[in-house]
């Protein structure tokens, strides 16, 4: 694996914290298996990059994770308000400010490593079945999420008071999780992010590098979700 600088962590746990979207059926959500990727290639160790150019970064990771319970990994990868305690690089704060319906949220993330720091709102859209019933996980269907970085009309507070800020380190964030169930305690994970970097941030810390990068903490997140789901 490649090192991962601070700054690129926060962008990738950050991402990864929000996961979520505009529309259930964005067209550019990845919410299949990458066909560029063989199976029988994939490990939660062994995580494989498809790159896929759009935006300014943009990254497209896929792996297969062992010995988890399918509910438990889809309930960890949209339960916020515990990313921080789950040690997601860089998560500082994530709070769900408004639940629009049971499949769409507004969630506010803080994010800050080496004095560079996000403090957004997201959209997320959660899509609990998939496709059609999957034969080799008995009939299960397969679990996705999408996220758009928003602009709410008004700031959310907490409930002791403290106003959440719309400070963004990114002009465009759009993304998807993919979680299929497989036979044998295994789910094919999926996790795609593009996004337009904010004015001010260096264009060397963009590109191919910054992609690599983003890699390197997509396979991180993938662990702790996995890590949250084995059986026991």
């Amino acid at each position: 694996m490649h090192s991962l600088s601070p700054m690129f962590r926060t962008w990738v746990a950050f991402a990864v914290l929000l996961f979520a979207p505009l529309s259930a059926h964005a067209d550019w959500a990845k919410f299949s298996r990458d066909t560029s990727v063989h199976m029988t290639e994939l490990s939660e160790d062994a995580l494989i990059e498809s790159s896929h150019q759009s935006y300014d970064v943009s990254a497209d990771a896929s792996a297969v994770v062992s010995n988890v319970d399918f509910t438990k990994l889809t309930q960890a990868s949209i339960d916020f308000d515990h990313w921080p305690e789950m040690g997601m690089p860089g998560v500082e704060a994530m709070h769900t400010v408004k639940r629009i319906s049971p499949t769409q949220s507004l969630v506010w993330i803080y994010m800050i490593s080496n004095g560079t720091s996000t403090r957004h709102y997201q959209n997320v859209n959660v899509r609990p079945q998939i496709g059609a019933a999957i034969a080799e996980a008995a009939g299960r269907k397969a679990f996705g999420n999408t996220f758009e970085l928003t602009h709410p009309a008004s700031r959310y507070r907490l409930p002791n008071g403290q106003v959440l800020p719309d400070a963004p380190s990114f002009s465009a964030f759009r993304g998807s999780w993919y979680l299929e169930p497989m036979s044998g305690n295994r789910a094919y994970v999926r996790y795609y992010v593009e996004a337009t970097v904010a004015s001010g941030i260096p264009a060397f810390l963009v590109g191919p590098i910054a992609e690599k990068s983003m890699t390197d903490g997509i396979h991180q997140m993938i662990q702790i979700l996995a890590n949250r789901a084995r059986l026991r």
